[in-house]
Parts: C-alpha cells; sequence; structure tokens
C-alpha cells in the first residue's frame, strides 16, 4: 500500500490503510468466528462465510485495482484521481479496457483514446447527474 501513496500524506494514509485491515479482521476472528463455530452451521459455516467474502472481493479488485507493474510513482498517482461520480465510472471502464485506470497521465494512448472518454463525459453530462 505504501508505494502507491503521495509523499505528503503518506504515514497517515499508510496508518489508516492498516488500522481498516486490521481491525475488522481482529472483530471477527475474536467475536464472530466463535459465534458461527458453535452455531448450527458450525465450522463449515465459518468455512462457507470466509468462501463468500473472498467471492466479493475479487469483482472489487477487477474494478478497482489498475495494473502498476513496472510503473513509478509519478505514473501510478493520476491513475487514482476522480473527484466526480463520472470520474469514478471513467476509472472503472479504464480497468476492464487494460488496468490503465484513469488513463496515462500523459497523451501516452493518443489523442483518439482521449476524445472516446470525453465523448462519454459527455453523453453523460448531457443526461443530467447520474447517482453512481
Amino acid at each position: 500500500i505504501s508505494e502507491i501513496m503521495p509523499l505528503r500524506v503518506r504515514g497517515k494514509a499508510v496508518g489508516l490503510c492498516t488500522g481498516v485491515n486490521w481491525g475488522p479482521a481482529n472483530v471477527i476472528s475474536a467475536f464472530l468466528a466463535p459465534a458461527i463455530i458453535a452455531g448450527p452451521s458450525g465450522p463449515g459455516g465459518m468455512l462457507l462465510f470466509f468462501g463468500v467474502m473472498s467471492a466479493l472481493v475479487v469483482p472489487f479488485t477487477v474494478l478497482c485495482t489498475p495494473e502498476t507493474k513496472g510503473k513509478t510513482l509519478e505514473e501510478i498517482t493520476p491513475m487514482f484521481r476522480f473527484a466526480s461520480c463520472q470520474d469514478f465510472v471513467r476509472f472503472v471502464r479504464g480497468n476492464l479496457r487494460g488496468g490503465e485506470g484513469m488513463g496515462p497521465a500523459s497523451g501516452k494512448a493518443g489523442a483518439g483514446a482521449d476524445k472516446v472518454d470525453a465523448d462519454n463525459v459527455d453523453a453523460g453530462a448531457a443526461e443530467g447527474p447520474r447517482a453512481c
């Protein structure tokens, strides 16, 4: 996680990410797991619970985590800049197309690729604001 955090917020952001990651995991392990195992579903219910949770993570990973292999922090940072619902939709579409998130920071993809995205954003704006 620390590789993708901007330097100005890296310490606090990594601390927050660690807390968000470990906090729920500890709560589930300490309170929910014993209750499920002691319940009518037994240990199999616990396995099913974690299996379902793991299956729910797959769509998130496909839609919201662009490919960052071999890229510098300066190339990665613009991939996560979205301020509106339309920007987030563009981000997801970029991930589905090729793992590029919001797209390259500078015109590496060519002018044609930027034009297609601009057309999609303009078409959405003409219809009015959409809810996420």
